[in-house]
């Protein structure tokens, strides 16, 4: 199927509505709708009607905005509610799965405040959200899942006086209790790593059980390079990579890696082309059971997961291995250092 416009969800037709309400009743979604996190919608379509005339849904208030079987486009700060607020997560409801979005592409999706919060709540209610299974995290536009944290914003907030509490510190605490809460989440997660995922965007996906990479996406761990840290649970999970000391490599030099290293390396379970994206949501959020098991949601990424063309994103990392494992099992930075420039000097990397 075509992808979905970016007005695709405000002005559907009647006829498409009855279409797609059809289909979604076909297979158990009617339940189908999108809602924005943390705020009523503004411009909510009219109930779809089923064979018989009647509109699903009941006549009190609704969240419900409009039905789809693909995931949405919105334009970016779409504006909800009468007071004008905007939001920046977004989030599709079935039977079965929630498809959430990072809904800020000026800004290559970086998470701030406010989104790690609502992200926060959605993980904490999934205890008790019965009919949700997975959690399906991606971003809107092109360019990015999410390029890290709102680094501007934490910069802006100044200097802090010691006997007071500096509010980036509350951007901190949410976002590791997030990344907690995804590790631990009695649901599966799946993170659909498109373009830059980075820093904080690291964090929402290295902690999902399925990792979907696609042909342009760009994962690190840059924080060194701002002299900071590789925080959101890296020191827990990039120790733990398919080959030794790969791990430490990938933190002390922020390298950046393309979808076939991070197939290698396990940091991708699955990697899948353009063209399958839109399927692959199609096909998971037509099951209404079993999702909370990763196992068979892996299971349901196989028949779209095809290997990275060579030529489009070669696996340079995997010629390095032996060298990264020698040079980076040095106890010290000098140690390390002085066994690259032996082994550069030597003709290696």
């Amino acid at each position: 199927p075509s992808p979905p416009s970016k007005t695709r969800g405000r002005h559907m037709s009647m006829l498409s509505c009855k279409k797609v309400a059809a289909s979604c009743m076909h297979r158990g979604l009617n339940l189908h709708r999108a809602i924005a996190a943390g705020g009523a919608v503004q411009h909510a379509l009219p109930r779809p009607m089923n064979s018989k005339g009647h509109r699903f849904g009941s006549s009190g208030p609704r969240k419900a905005r409009f039905f789809m079987e693909q995931p949405f486009d919105v334009e970016a700060n779409f504006m909800v509610g009468d007071s004008r607020e905007t939001t920046n997560i977004f989030v599709l409801e079935n039977i079965g799965s929630q498809c959430v979005m990072l809904n800020r592409p000026e800004a290559n999706n970086a998470i701030n405040l406010e989104m790690v919060q609502q992200l926060n709540k959605i993980y904490e209610e999934l205890e008790d959200a019965w009919m949700t299974g997975l959690i399906i995290l991606h971003g809107a536009g092109e360019k990015a899942f999410c390029a890290g944290g709102d680094v501007r914003w934490l910069y802006e907030g100044g200097m802090t006086p010691l006997n007071k509490p500096a509010p980036q510190m509350e951007f901190f605490r949410a976002e590791y209790t997030l990344n907690h809460r995804i590790a631990v989440a009695p649901k599966t997660s799946l993170a659909l790593m498109e373009g830059y995922t980075m820093g904080g965007g690291v964090g929402l996906s290295a902690n999902s059980q399925v990792r979907v990479a696609l042909p342009d996406t760009q994962w690190a761990m840059p924080e060194t390079a701002i002299g900071f840290f590789p925080d959101v649970g890296s020191s827990f999970y990039l120790p733990r990579t398919f080959h030794p000391n790969v791990g430490k490599y990938l933190g002390m030099t922020g390298r950046r890696l393309n979808a076939a290293e991070c197939l290698e390396l396990d940091i991708a379970t699955h990697h899948i082309d353009f063209g399958m994206k839109h399927w692959m949501f199609d096909r998971l959020i037509s099951v209404n059971r079993g999702l909370d098991n990763p196992d068979y949601v892996w299971d349901l990424m196989v028949p779209h997961h095809i290997d990275p063309e060579p030529e489009e994103c070669p696996d340079n990392i995997t010629p390095n291995l032996e060298a990264i494992a020698k040079c980076f099992a040095e106890e010290s930075v000098e140690g390390i250092t002085d066994a690259l420039r032996q082994t550069h000097a030597g003709g290696g990397v």
